[in-house]
C-alpha cells in the first residue's frame, strides 16, 4: 500500500498516511484544520519478498563436469 506524506499549509505539521488505493487522502490538518498538501520526498520505497529477487536465489552452482 502506498505511503503518503502530507504537510499542513498553515502550521507545517507533517503526517504519514498508509492508504489503500480506493481510500481518499485526507484534506484537512489534524491540528488546525487548514488544507494539506502532499510532500514528494523522493521515489517510493520498494520491497521485494520471495524467491527469485536475489542473485543467489536461483543460481546453479557450476561444476567441473559442465
Amino acid at each position: 500500500m502506498p505511503c503518503y506524506v502530507m504537510k499542513c499549509t498553515e502550521c507545517n505539521a507533517e503526517e504519514e498516511f498508509i492508504l489503500s488505493t480506493p481510500e481518499e487522502r485526507p484534506t484537512k490538518c489534524y491540528i488546525c484544520g487548514a488544507p494539506l498538501k502532499q510532500v514528494f520526498a523522493g521515489p517510493p520505497a520498494l520491497r521485494f519478498n520471495g524467491p527469485g529477487f536475489w542473485a543467489t536465489d536461483s543460481k546453479k552452482e557450476k561444476t567441473d563436469e559442465n
